[in-house]
């Protein structure tokens, strides 16, 4: 994992809003599958889309986990559910506002040989991330808790310039990392007539459930193409929606694009 970046290379976001941080946020919205209950939105400050001419998105591969609930409580990756995620992903986003401010270019998941630009960037997402969320408002620059202030970060310039040669030339680049854990209609009807079978009820007497918990938690993040500035972050911990059904994605994809910055607006 990258170390601290310079301050010749960062550059600054303001604090817009964060609720219910997680201690353990970076581990578990980027590497272990767990329940998140955190939520953030960032924008840099006195950002601007340009709008002489109709900027284009390179969105990268996106990071979409679909899971499968097991036994205990366990989290299986369903490969078939996870595809079709992203399928109806690709989809929901072009029918999104983002789709008409924006030319839209659909990274596909590359192989091994042009893999290295886009592994290197997810490395760097991961930590910029664990620093956004984790971090803030204690942050690389410590700022009094509760207060807005400014925070400096970047993929750098040099990555930005070898993934617009390995995937193509655009404007802003978009990274989107969504995580989801489903149980079957079987599976939910005998956790509730096992919880019935047992005799848990609330004090009305009423029967109720014990369900394990199953995470729908994620976030997304735009950047310059030409710098590496990062520019707008939104992250959730508690998604609607369903990825794995075209009716219901576009519920997720407009929640995951929320505040996201629209030609001629300024902070």
């Amino acid at each position: 994992m990258p170390g601290p970046i310079s301050d010749a290379a960062i550059i600054e976001l303001e604090v817009i809003e964060m609720t219910k941080v997680s201690l353990l946020l970076p581990v578990l919205l980027l590497i272990s599958p767990s329940q998140v209950q955190a939520g953030a939105n960032y924008l840099k400050p006195d950002f601007s889309v340009p709008t002489e001419r109709k900027p284009s998105i390179l969105i990268l591969y996106p990071q979409i986990d679909i899971n499968r609930q097991g036994k205990g409580g366990t989290d299986s990756r369903d490969e078939a559910w996870t595809a079709a995620g992203h399928t109806n992903l690709a989809q929901a986003i072009k029918k999104s506002s983002v789709a008409r401010n924006f030319d839209l270019q659909f990274m596909a998941l590359p192989e091994a040989a042009s893999a290295k630009p886009y592994e290197e960037a997810m490395e760097i997402y991961r930590w910029l991330i664990g620093e956004i969320i984790f971090k803030v408002p204690q942050g690389t620059r410590p700022i009094q808790s509760g207060k807005k202030g400014s925070y400096r970060y970047t993929f750098g310039a040099e990555l930005s310039a070898r993934l617009k040669l390995a995937y193509g030339a655009a404007d802003y680049g978009l990274v989107i990392n969504q995580y989801d854990t489903y149980a079957t209609d079987g599976q939910i009807l005998g956790e509730i007539l096992g919880a019935t079978a047992v005799g848990v009820v609330t004090p009305k007497g009423s029967p109720t459930p014990m369900r394990p918990t199953r995470p729908h938690y994620g976030n997304a993040l735009l950047f310059d193409l030409s710098s590496g500035d990062v520019i707008w972050f939104h992250g959730d911990g508690a998604f609607g929606g369903d990825l794995r059904k075209p009716d219901t994605a576009q519920i997720r994809a407009n929640q995951a694009l929320t505040k996201f910055p629209i030609p001629g607006k300024t902070k």
